[in-house]
């Protein structure tokens, strides 16, 4: 059986190599290309329809990217964008013949590739520049051995073409470099790809994954809410293209004004979209349309807003996000009324940003008026595994135990105070035991209190919270350390 099984991948494999015959792109194919020696994936192309032509030729529509509109008031902003843009392939292929592929857009060239070593075809006809094979054989192409052709270029560029994986490199007119680095056919994977939803979002049952959720309102005095909340994967079901997960954990939740105002533990469910259109499976600078935005991926809060995704690297991981990375209230677009590839930035009224990480999951956060919002996972474990920061269960417990208990603020000076200060408590009761959080609710410091005082060996500056319990009572306090 095994043996059986073996053949007909092999068979899979050899039956589709041979389909490609020096085609520079192929249906159903995605080519992913690096650019300028670039660490991340910039640019995948694909077909994304196909018409049937006079003399037996066709027409090939590449997939179309969003790109900064040059001509527009305020570029440097981007406050208004172009979408279906081409990519360094243009928009369109014409097959002619099997030695003729025209692709064209704003510029036009041609690809003549079974044109043999020491002969010429014109690449381009406008500004004029001819192509010769400088040489032909089998080369290593994505760890698999393919027959390559190397392609000079009358104005000093140069190409290589392979018989099996298309473009393997190129320059554009302006000089940039363009390497194949990954090569996909459906279930059949070559060299590098672009992260996707199962990257994502696949989280498995027993699967451990810890949250940090901030709220802030403004227009008066600000009074913002931090929640830290763990939780388990319990149950997994996936229905067509959504995976919906139960789940049930302990959280805790602070305040500027109250910082312990709740604790417990829940239940809820998740759920997540593996969409064609999800961001989760966007490749960079691809064009995203809000059609139902309330059930985008199980958050928002819009509808008829659209956005494009870019491409960041952290550690290991690509983190997509939805617009600019480096403007962080500019990320929705409106689509123009007399031009429907103008995107008009929707300002900072209202925006949202949703970062996803591989493993760990989603980071959403949204702004409008007087509100703010932000969602991101901490930390996960799974498969055993712990990826980022996790928490002990005796966090949670304790801040649950606590929230049973009666609480009460109490004023605590110096006032600022610093880091390696002594800072003392407005209270005619003994405080015995105390604990410091700093801002995302993790305990930095504890221990006994003596003559209700607190000898601080704190590392950095911030706003930090202070639990001091005696008897059946806790108190938290609130400090600014220099």
């Amino acid at each position: 059986m095994k043996r059986f099984v073996f053949i007909s991948i092999l068979l899979f494999i050899t039956s589709f190599l041979q389909a490609q015959n020096w085609q520079p792109v192929s249906e159903n194919c995605k080519y992913h290309y690096k650019v300028n020696n670039s660490t991340l994936i910039l640019n995948t192309i694909q077909v994304d329809s196909i018409i049937s032509l006079e003399n037996n030729q066709i027409q090939y529509f590449l997939n179309r990217i969003v790109a900064p509109c040059d001509t527009c008031p305020g570029y440097n902003n981007y406050n208004f964008m172009l979408k279906n843009q081409p990519q360094f392939l243009m928009r369109e292929m014409i097959k002619v013949s099997d030695n003729q592929y025209i692709f064209r857009d704003t510029l036009e060239f041609s690809i003549a590739p079974l044109t043999k070593a020491g002969e010429t075809f014109v690449f381009s006809e406008v500004p004029y520049i001819e192509a010769s094979v400088f040489s032909e054989g089998i080369e290593v192409v994505l760890g698999q051995a393919d027959s390559v052709k190397n392609i000079h270029l009358s104005n000093g560029q140069f190409m290589v073409i392979s018989k099996n994986y298309g473009i393997v490199s190129m320059q554009d007119f302006d000089g940039n470099s363009y390497e194949l680095v990954g090569f996909e056919n459906n279930d059949l994977v070559f060299g590098e790809t672009v992260s996707n939803f199962n990257d994502y979002f696949d989280y498995n049952v027993g699967d451990t994954i810890q949250q940090y959720i901030y709220e802030g309102m403004f227009g008066g005095p600000p009074d913002c809410s931090y929640t830290t909340r763990k939780f388990g994967i319990n149950t997994k079901e996936i229905r067509n293209d959504t995976t919906f997960y139960k789940i049930s954990g302990m959280y805790y939740t602070w305040g500027d004004f109250s910082p312990i105002i709740s604790a417990g533990y829940f239940t809820d469910s998740i759920f997540f979209v593996n969409s064609i259109n999800s961001m989760a499976n966007a490749y960079d600078m691809q064009f995203i349309y809000f059609t139902d935005a309330y059930n985008y991926e199980g958050f928002s809060y819009l509808e008829e807003f659209c956005s494009f995704v870019t491409f960041s690297q952290a550690s290991n991981y690509t983190i997509k996000f939805l617009g600019f990375e480096d403007i962080s209230f500019n990320n929705l677009y409106f689509i123009s009324y007399t031009n429907e590839d103008l995107l008009m930035n929707a300002n900072m009224e209202y925006s949202i940003t949703y970062k996803l990480l591989p493993i760990m999951g989603g980071w959403f956060d949204a702004l409008c008026f007087e509100y703010e919002r932000s969602d991101y996972n901490m930390g996960i474990i799974k498969d055993g595994i712990t990826y980022g920061t996790v928490y002990n269960n005796s966090v949670f417990e304790n801040y649950i135990s606590v929230n049973e208990l009666k609480f009460q603020n109490m004023a605590v000076y110096p006032n600022p105070v610093e880091r390696n200060g002594v800072v003392g408590f407005q209270n005619n009761e003994t405080m015995e035991t105390f604990t410091i959080y700093n801002l995302s609710g993790q305990p930095v410091q504890s221990g006994t209190c003596y003559n209700n005082e607190i000898q601080l060996n704190l590392t950095a500056s911030g706003i930090y919270f202070i639990q001091l319990k005696t008897g059946n009572t806790v108190y938290y306090g609130k400090m600014s350390v220099l």
